[in-house]
């Protein structure tokens, strides 16, 4: 057995080969302090030390964030691929290529998105950490396969915040800012994500032309260029087909192409682009559902007739959730199946298997749910409960939770603009079409914003909340 060592035995001469050696902290000070005042020993070890102590520079890499328009933005970043989302928003707003008010970081927010999911991510997170870990993100929180999660690439976006309310949106006075949410609110319209009626998207897709081609030119702006180009101002559910003959379809005057015409040509051609995008705005501001975070999930539409003795059937919907209201949205035919403000509606999060989060990792076709109940209009005695299935429920009620804590710690004031929208503001633009008849007949039976509870599987409760009927696979113990 070697003897034990007395602290100034262990102090170490320029000959030691062995610098980091030692039993206790003391004699490791000890002989830090020796090598610093021996010019002898820094002469020979600096490289040593500078080896062990320099920190380790990050390695550089490009990162490309995505913007609305469709193009993309290059960074660079100091910090390499640690590089947080706070980072990077803040290196976007100040590059030249976009040159935003600071004022911008609190209207943006980083987004990684695909078809599957779409993350707003925290100010800590990295992107490329995320990026990194997608294909686990997409196995908790997506119904993507294994094959399509290997082949799924996101992409880093910068977007709205979900937390940026209509009202702090409708102070914006910075022209570059604007366009941004143009875009990115043309992007949602264009791709049916916000449920409008046919007459809306031919008004707000003349907007759109007005922005991008400028003024109304007869020679060239005629309702064959806009039938050829529709699908540039429209969406494609109302696109009509290009492959039958114009004069076999005629020109009637509520055509999409004759609408978008029509509208077009009525916009003052002295009125300045900014006053476009500021109107473009506005009418989307007046869209309940507009802002909101896109979810996905399904729900089930009771059998009816010859087929009332099969399963239910389930259809796969969007749940747009902002920071007043939610909507169940029917993403394949553009409407609304139900939509209410938070105060009118109970939400809460269901697990399957007595509420065992992780079972559905054993059982993949088993969910977590979310349970919506509201009052019925028609009899405020009773109340509906809708089920909507998804992997991406429990995010969806945390982002619910969130708004509800940050409206109780809102001051009392008026919420006209988180509402149905104020459209009083100055514009130059006249006209009919400047209404949408999207919020205006909201409530008639053919309107896309009605709610359709007919199509849903629903239970029903009394006002003493016990379970009065069902349809679909509910099952409720009474």
């Amino acid at each position: 057995m070697m003897p034990t060592s007395s602290p100034q035995r262990q102090l170490v001469s320029a000959e030691d080969p062995s610098p980091m050696e030692g039993d206790d902290h003391g004699g490791f000070h000890e002989r830090l302090i020796i090598r610093k005042t021996s010019v002898e020993t820094q002469t020979q070890d600096d490289s040593y030390y500078q080896r062990k102590i320099t920190p380790r520079v990050p390695k550089r890499c490009k990162i490309a964030v995505y913007l609305a328009t469709g193009t993309a933005v290059v960074m660079e970043p100091d910090k390499g691929s640690s590089v947080t989302a706070k980072d990077l928003l803040d290196a976007l707003v100040e590059s030249e290529e976009l040159a935003l008010s600071p004022y911008a970081s609190n209207v943006f927010s980083i987004w990684m998105a695909s078809s599957f999911l779409e993350v707003q991510l925290k100010p800590t997170q990295q992107p490329l950490g995320v990026r990194k870990n997608w294909k686990g993100l997409l196995h908790n929180y997506s119904t993507a396969t294994h094959l399509e999660a290997e082949s799924d690439d996101p992409r880093i976006c910068l977007r709205r915040s979900a937390y940026l309310t209509k009202r702090e949106e409708m102070r914006l006075k910075d022209s570059k800012i604007l366009e941004l949410l143009y875009a990115e609110a043309r992007h949602n319209i264009l791709s049916g994500r916000y449920p409008c009626e046919s007459d809306d998207y031919a008004s707000l897709g003349s907007l759109q032309a007005g922005i991008e081609m400028g003024s109304f030119n007869p020679e060239i702006h005629t309702v064959d260029f806009f039938r050829q180009n529709q699908r540039q101002f429209l969406p494609e559910h109302v696109c009509e087909p290009t492959w039958i003959p114009s004069f076999i379809l005629g020109r009637k005057k509520t055509s999409p192409s004759v609408m978008l015409l029509e509208n077009f040509r009525r916009i003052p051609p002295t009125t300045p682009s900014r006053k476009l995008v500021r109107k473009y705005l506005e009418l989307c501001w007046a869209l309940p559902y507009y802002g909101s975070a896109m979810f996905h999930g399904q729900v089930e539409s009771p059998s009816k007739g010859l087929w009332s003795f099969l399963d239910s059937p389930d259809n796969f919907v969007l749940l747009a959730i902002n920071n007043h209201s939610l909507h169940v949205i029917d993403y394949y035919r553009n409407r609304i199946l139900v939509g209410a403000r938070f105060e009118n509606v109970r939400v809460e999060l269901g697990w399957p298997s007595a509420g065992l989060p992780s079972h559905h990792e054993s059982n993949p076709n088993c969910f977590p749910c979310l349970f919506i109940q509201f009052l019925q209009s028609d009899n405020n005695r009773q109340s509906k409960m809708l089920q909507i299935f998804s992997k991406q429920a429990p995010m969806m009620d945390s982002l619910i939770t969130r708004f509800h804590r940050a409206k109780c710690r809102e001051e009392e004031g008026s919420d006209d603009v988180d509402g149905v929208g104020n459209n009083d503001a100055a514009s130059d633009i006249e006209g009919d079409f400047l209404t949408l008849k999207t919020v205006t007949e909201c409530g008639l039976e053919t309107s896309c914003l009605t709610n359709k509870l007919g199509e849903l599987s629903l239970a029903t409760f009394d006002e003493n909340g016990v379970c009065v009927s069902q349809t679909g696979s509910w099952a409720f113990s009474q």
